[in-house]
């Protein structure tokens, strides 16, 4: 195992804070900036040599102005940006070449008004939200993936050339809302009221640039002459471009194209699906690495895309008190426009209502012990990425590309209006979560508390998006315990589009947690906090926000073999305690321990980019269609190792009459143990590391040392 990757970490931190009073009691004002510059020294995976230093450099700026006009009107105005550039990766396992620099964050802006009388209180605000995400091409070369099916290659051999694409990129967001507060006192309990509405502009700008030309997913010389099912559904060492998903589209597209490329093995005219699987893939022909030609997607409109959605929320609520027992029951309703970039509403998310309770029980009425019970929904709207997908009408428009004995041919248009990649499916429902929490607390001492919470939550409705060649009537699923109709999307007739983004049918996600915290409050010099959580996390579906495969391959879908089980992405158990010191001298000690048992992930082959589980080597029925489905003990099979890390702050602190400065040190993993984090979740691994074998660690310990001055 390799834990010297990143052979020097030098982080640099800058921390100053004023805070103070313009007009005493009714005008002051808080503000602090921090810059943070990080250099990390990346060594060579395969040779072990220096490689190239990462630069990181954060500017944190923070400013709050508050104006206590009246008695009963503040105004507060916010301001903070996080602006910050990465020169590259320190992924171990992204190659030089393919390695990319970062500019992220930007401006937010936020002003909020408040005015009471004896028994109301309305609060209103507005904000915008300017926040950057691009990247930029290190090696402007032409990006060529290569897969190996008979060699155990190096990631240099498989990663060849640059990224691919620059990108621009913006995540804009501008709110406004509205809130009252009413207070009633009445027979019947103490009452307060709530009411709120606010709206709310989500915008999606991108503008991406391929560099290098077309970009490349070829076959291995060496493996020259496999067959296009071969190339689908074999065990690859590097990145596929074509899945067994892509045989109807590529059949579809030559026979539309009417010139079927000498692939019409029987001669009868058409192109059928097992044709496709037979196409021989061995021609170099102009490949940029004399490879075998197999896939290819080229940016043949280049544009800049702004995508938007709008929303509208409301709630209301009451929190009443009658004896021991506090309730709280409330509504929450939210509706949701996605416009695409002609400035055109694509979809509208029609009115949802989530209902929510609350109870508190005070068991002996002194505040010492209570049982609480909580029950609700909460809507997770679709994000401006779907918006993106679907409504991209004026953007950049990509071609995808078969090699089909002696041509390119291509299968599918992502983007513009010619050929639409997606539609929202006039059935398509908002996700959403049913949560419900029991718990105790209960005062062991004056100073002492120890609480327990049971969890249980359900996603359902997740979105997804669909290739209806697959599932509708027309598809090759139909007939079979799959098939979905027309009507399942609310269609009476196929829309003509790439995809179309729908509710994913039998998805869900189940959890249930528990949670045991102990908590000592400061007293005889001082405090501490324990805490316990056992999370036990299953599903057929990590769909969230991103459209992807579930919809696209039939092995993957929520309804086939093996795809229920332990979800990848989970931590089953964490442990914390921390603690604090405080010395009559002014000095004060404090540490944090985290424990956890490590992190589930999947054992999984590489397919466009993503990865996706590993399938049974024979074929076999389910639900009246062969194929191979995926392989048990797939899905969040595997877990990282257990590991803990130690944190410890040292303060002082020394009062200047009307002054306070506070000097501190912080040590991050004191005990320097660089435990593994993530490991190689590839069957075939990517040439540089096996599968289970580790490939990120725990950062090595590192010191921060900072002032702070209050006036």
């Amino acid at each position: 195992m390799n834990q010297k990757v990143k052979i020097s970490f030098r982080p640099m931190i800058l921390l100053s804070r004023l805070a103070c009073p313009i007009i005493k009691d009714k005008l002051w004002f808080f503000a602090s900036y921090q810059l943070k510059n990080r250099e990390d020294d990346i060594t060579n995976t395969e040779t072990g040599e220096f490689s190239h230093t990462v630069e990181d450099d954060t500017d944190l700026g923070f400013g709050k102005i508050t104006w206590q006009a009246t008695d009963r009107d503040r105004l507060v105005f916010t301001y903070f940006n996080d602006p910050r550039d990465l020169s590259g990766s320190r992924s171990t396992t992204t190659v030089y070449n393919r390695q990319r620099t970062q500019k992220t964050g930007g401006d937010n802006y936020k002003i909020d008004y408040s005015h009471s009388w004896d028994d109301f209180i309305i609060n209103a605000g507005y904000m915008e939200h300017e926040a950057e995400f691009s990247t930029v091409a290190l090696d402007k070369s032409t990006r060529s993936d290569i897969a190996f099916l008979s060699t155990s290659p190096s990631q240099s051999q498989t990663d060849i050339g640059g990224l691919g694409a620059d990108t621009i990129r913006e995540r804009n967001k501008k709110a406004a809302y509205i809130d009252f507060t009413y207070y009633l006192d009445t027979d019947f309990g103490d009452h307060t009221f709530e009411a709120g509405y606010s709206v709310e502009t989500n915008e999606n700008i991108s503008n991406s640039v391929y560099n290098g030309g077309p970009q490349y997913n070829s076959i291995a010389a060496s493996d020259s002459g496999v067959t296009f099912e071969t190339y689908a559904t074999g065990q690859w060492t590097g990145e596929k471009g074509l899945a067994a998903a892509d045989y109807t589209r590529v059949a579809q597209a030559l026979n539309d194209s009417g010139n079927l490329h000498g692939a019409d093995l029987n001669n009868d005219g058409v192109i059928s699906d097992d044709e496709v699987k037979a196409i021989v893939f061995d021609s170099t022909a102009n490949n940029p690495t004399g490879d075998v030609n197999a896939y290819q997607i080229e940016q043949v409109q280049q544009a800049t895309s702004k995508l938007e959605t709008k929303g509208k929320m409301a709630f209301l609520q009451d929190t009443f008190t009658i004896d021991n027992v506090t309730i709280k029951a409330g509504l929450r309703a939210e509706k949701w426009d996605h416009i695409a970039s002609t400035g055109e509403t694509i979809f509208t998310f029609d009115w949802e209502v989530a209902p929510r309770l609350s109870v508190i029980y005070d068991i002996f009425g002194d505040g010492d012990s209570k049982v609480w019970a909580f029950g609700g929904r909460y809507y997770d709207p679709l994000r401006t990425d779907m918006t993106s997908f679907a409504g991209n009408l004026t953007g950049s428009v990509l071609e995808e590309r078969v090699y089909v004995n002696d041509d390119w041919v291509t299968f599918r248009t992502r983007g513009g209006a010619k050929q639409q990649d997606a539609f929202f499916s006039p059935s398509t429902k908002t996700p959403y979560t049913d949560e419900y929490l029991i718990g105790y607390s209960t005062n062991l001492t004056d100073s002492t508390n120890i609480s327990v919470t049971y969890t249980k939550r359900t996603t359902k409705d997740i979105m997804e998006d669909y290739d209806l060649s697959i599932y509708s009537e027309e598809g090759y699923m139909a007939g079979t315990s799959l098939e979905l109709p027309l009507s399942y999307f609310g269609y009476d007739e196929n829309p003509g589009s790439n995809y179309v983004i729908g509710t994913l049918a039998g998805a869900k996600r189940d959890y249930e947690g528990i949670e045991v915290t102990f908590k000592k409050l400061r007293a005889d010099n001082w405090f501490m906090l324990a805490s316990y959580t056992h999370n036990d996390a299953k599903g057929n579906s990590n769909s969230d926000g991103n459209a992807d495969f579930q919809g696209d391959w039939e092995i993957l879908d929520p309804r086939a073999p093996n795809m229920y089980g332990k979800q990848p992405g989970n931590v089953e158990h964490q442990f914390k305690l921390l603690g604090t010191y405080y010395f009559d001298n002014n000095f004060e000690v404090g540490a944090v321990y985290n424990w956890n048992s490590g992190t589930r992930y999947s054992k999984a082959q590489l397919i466009s980019g993503r990865y996706l589980p590993l399938q049974v080597d024979e074929a076999y029925e389910f639900g009246g269609y062969e194929t191979n489905w995926v392989a048990d003990n797939s899905v969040g099979s595997e877990v990282t190792p257990s590991y803990g890390t130690l944190d410890i702050r040292v303060k002082y602190t020394h009062d200047f009459d009307q002054y306070k400065a506070e000097f501190f040190l912080d040590i991050f993993n004191i005990l320097d143990d660089q435990a593994t984090t993530v490991e190689q979740g590839l069957a075939s691994g990517d040439g540089n590391f096996a599968f289970g074998e580790a490939t990120d660690w725990v950062e090595p310990r590192r010191f921060y040392l900072g002032a702070r001055l209050s006036f």
